[in-house]
């Protein structure tokens, strides 16, 4: 055993154990892998480099059209009378853990001045499960001044007075909610006013990546 004397390490070793007595004596092979096991290995860490780089490029920003998977999901709400798409985006983000979010910053549709008629923030974190925090404010032209019949029109629709003049004494209508989630789950976020529905999808691992990954778990 080894015991700490006066800041030295002194080596005590009972002259009858044999384990004890012949360890200075073992032979500890060395593993030398083959050049082909090196190169595999060197060139699958190589492309999980360049695709954590092509990642990060590509994190939070907007991705095209094209791309929304939540059509169906939108077009019903499009066709029930007095509800509007605000937003319908898809991107791609790191999940950061439940104490370290990096919010997306969400400004959507008509500005007049500094004012967007939908504004705030939505941050994606992982614990045990997927957490979603949304943290929007819905700008209402007319709330609190009056009439308010300018903001809440008897049909429900929303009010076709979006004028400078009518901004300069818009309200906030605010949805703040945490909600948790699995990878793949349709979650719909309500409120009087306004209302989210989120996917949060695993990014895909490329095929070429796997491959390679399964090649080198063959290797000798």
């Amino acid at each position: 055993m080894l015991v700490r004397a006066g800041g030295q390490l002194q080596d005590h070793r009972d002259s009858d154990d044999p384990a004890a007595s012949g360890i200075a004596d073992l032979e500890v092979p060395v593993i030398s892998p083959s050049v082909a096991i090196i190169d595999a290995f060197q060139r699958f860490l190589n492309r999980i480099g360049d695709l954590e780089v092509s990642f990060a490029q590509k994190s939070y920003q907007y991705l095209p059209e094209a791309q929304l998977q939540l059509r169906a999901q939108a077009g019903r709400l499009v066709q029930r009378q007095g509800v509007r798409v605000l937003m319908h985006e898809r991107w791609l983000q790191p999940v950061p853990p439940r104490d370290q979010p990096e919010p997306l910053l969400v400004q959507r549709d008509l500005r007049l001045g500094q004012l967007h008629l939908l504004e705030g923030t939505l941050a994606v974190t992982i614990g045990r499960y997927l957490h979603l925090q949304a943290n929007l404010w819905y700008q209402v032209p007319g709330l609190g001044a009056e009439p308010v019949d300018i903001a809440f029109p008897p049909d429900g629709s929303a009010s076709a007075d979006l004028s400078a003049s009518a901004f300069e004494h818009a309200g906030y209508m605010a949805l703040s909610e945490s909600r948790r989630t699995r990878s793949g789950e349709l979650h719909y976020l309500d409120h009087p006013r306004l209302g989210v529905i989120v996917r949060i999808d695993p990014v895909a691992i490329p095929a070429d990546v796997l491959e390679s990954f399964e090649a080198l778990k063959e290797l000798p």
